[in-house]
């Protein structure tokens, strides 16, 4: 789970298996002058990072949502 802001990303280590992986997207992000909001399992789990920022006039002009334009994954964890 990640949501990449302007300024700030949220995004959800805990779910990223790869400890190295994990770091480089932190590295990365910081890197590009954003402020990494880590999100934990329970927020996640609260929909805490469906997060969008830019305005959608095309969609909402007929009356849909940037809600509209997102797809969600509810899968269970595979371990």
């Amino acid at each position: 789970m990640i949501c990449v802001d302007t300024d700030f990303a949220m995004v959800g280590f805990d779910i990223i298996s790869d400890p190295d992986r994990r770091e480089e997207i932190r590295t990365r992000l910081t890197e590009m002058g954003r402020r990494v909001i880590a999100l934990d399992n329970h927020q996640i789990n609260e929909f805490a990072g469906n997060a969008t920022e830019p305005p959608a006039p095309s969609i909402e002009s007929i009356g849909g949502s940037v809600r509209c334009m997102l797809a969600g994954i509810h899968l269970a964890r595979r371990y």
